[in-house]
């Protein structure tokens, strides 16, 4: 397992970032999740190991989309590229976060992450670099759809993270897109802000190749009155996670989820999910 030799010894980073710093503490002590834990006793060891067996290169990855892209309606982001975001429209705006703003933000959830529950985002961001990390402030009624794609670069580990804060009173149609090369692993970690009155319809598309890994984090916050639908398919990896945790803050919203995982032979592809509601009224 390299990444994890490479953390035991100080050797994955040769100048990490404050974050970075913050993650690799927590994970010097226990570099590997509780595989005992019911979050992972069901996850194959050889194939969890595979996954932390490719070098973290750090190289850029192409993405080779499997379907045609016709739409001229639809806002196109890839995580790793140079996206310059800043589209105010009659009816809708996107803008980019600033540095800092992505900084706090990451700051503020991992410093009370448990090192077994959130052990993926951990990682995430131990290797996700400042070039990978995507995060837009997002609001209006008329938004049109929008597409975000990630993946990762044959024979490496790649780590992408993504951060989306939907305002009051928007709706948005998001589809993510997460592809995996042939022999690599990618690392994704989400985060979905929901302020009050919002509506967000999220479809998941994980699609991998020959022997390629992917393990998923999604990390929602809904704030009440929102409104929250998650259709997923996860399909053709060797292995792969997909975690989805839900938190309403003060209850009183809604969280629809569906998900399908289709495998052949001695594929592993598992969802876990997690719910709380820290109020009356949610469902």
């Amino acid at each position: 397992m390299k990444i994890i030799e490479a953390i035991k010894k100080n050797q994955l980073l040769s100048n990490p970032s404050e974050i970075q710093k913050i993650c690799l503490g927590k994970l010097k002590l226990n570099p590997l999740p509780n595989v005992k834990s019911e979050l992972w006793r069901l996850s194959n060891k050889s194939k969890f190991s595979s996954f932390l067996d490719y070098s973290h290169k750090n190289k850029e990855s192409k993405v080779s989309l499997p379907y045609k892209h016709d739409s001229q309606n639809i806002i196109r982001l890839i995580i790793g590229d140079d996206n310059i975001i800043n589209l105010e429209e009659k009816n809708y705006s996107i803008r980019k976060l600033k540095d800092s703003e992505i900084v706090d933000y990451i700051k503020q959830n991992i410093s009370n992450y448990d090192q077994n529950d959130h052990w993926s985002d951990l990682l995430n961001h131990c290797l996700s670099s400042k070039k990978n990390i995507l995060g837009l402030t997002i609001s209006g009624s008329k938004i049109p759809p929008i597409e975000i794609l990630s993946s990762s670069s044959p024979d490496s580990f790649n780590a992408k993270t993504l951060i989306l804060f939907v305002e009051k009173n928007s709706k948005v149609d998001l589809l993510q897109v997460n592809l995996g090369t042939e022999n690599s692993s990618l690392s994704q970690s989400t985060y979905l802000c929901l302020e009050t009155n919002t509506s967000v319809n999220h479809g998941v598309v994980s699609y991998g190749e020959n022997k390629s890994h992917l393990i998923n984090s999604l990390n929602v916050i809904q704030q009440a009155k929102s409104k929250y639908s998650l259709g997923s398919i996860h399909f053709k990896f060797n292995y792969a996670r997909f975690e989805i945790r839900i938190n309403q803050l003060e209850g009183d919203a809604k969280t629809n989820i569906k998900g399908i995982q289709i495998t052949k032979k001695n594929e592993q592809i598992a969802t876990y999910t997690k719910m709380q509601f820290n109020g009356p009224d949610g469902i």
